[in-house]
């Protein structure tokens, strides 16, 4: 008997350790980043890219009048997606400002800790082969019709907010808050935003822009 709880405690310590190690967000990417640029790569003021959010984003052209932007966005993809297309999504440009948005969808292919693995190493990629590139990263919206998942999204919410400090070149632009307990932002199928949501997004993107540009330029 003495043996046999030996062995289920010693089974139990390794799964312990085995999963503590697979959160452990923080640590080191150990595979190097390998990559070659296209031969042409266009300049732009504002890559947008991401899942439907984006994708199905109104009048941009009308938001943004004086900047050149680009909507690479594919409604229902995940970060999966936008890493295996990411040559042609994100690195044929080379913009100002890359506006992101991904994570609700992801949270039906893998939890929230391996989300945050990929975007980590995106985003370390885009900081070698974009290194002036200043990145807005949007929170993932409260859908209502995805409460279930929602614990999932506030850790991925938390992670980008204190990203700044990892990565100085992203921000963390908040449209959880106000949009939570407030189906009005969302159309009627209670999962993708309404125009009273894009045009809050847009002015908190827009804001943003100009105040980093209003910085840099006292700078």
């Amino acid at each position: 008997m003495n043996i046999l709880k030996f062995f289920i405690l010693l089974f139990t310590i390794t799964i312990f350790v085995s999963c503590a190690k697979e959160i452990n967000i923080d640590e080191e990417l150990e595979e190097p980043i390998t990559f070659e640029e296209p031969s042409y790569i266009q300049t732009v003021d504002i890559l947008f890219t991401g899942s439907s959010t984006v994708a199905f984003w109104p009048d941009l052209e009308k938001s943004f009048t004086s900047y050149q932007l680009i909507n690479t966005g594919i409604s229902g993809s995940c970060l999966d997606d936008l890493i295996n297309e990411k040559e042609n999504r994100i690195f044929k440009y080379n913009p100002s400002y890359f506006v992101f948005y991904y994570g609700d969808n992801d949270m039906y292919k893998y939890d929230a800790n391996t989300y945050i693995k990929k975007f980590k190493r995106l985003m370390k990629e885009l900081k070698i082969r974009r290194p002036n590139t200043i990145v807005l990263l949007i929170s993932i919206k409260p859908s209502p019709l995805r409460k279930e998942k929602f614990n999932q999204y506030t850790l991925i919410n938390r992670y980008m907010d204190k990203f700044h400090e990892i990565n100085p070149s992203c921000y963390y632009i908040d449209i959880w808050t106000t949009m939570s307990n407030n189906t009005t932002y969302f159309k009627d199928d209670e999962l993708h935003l309404s125009n009273k949501g894009y045009t809050f997004i847009n002015q908190l993107i827009y804001n943003k822009i100009k105040a980093l540009e209003s910085l840099k330029s006292t700078n």
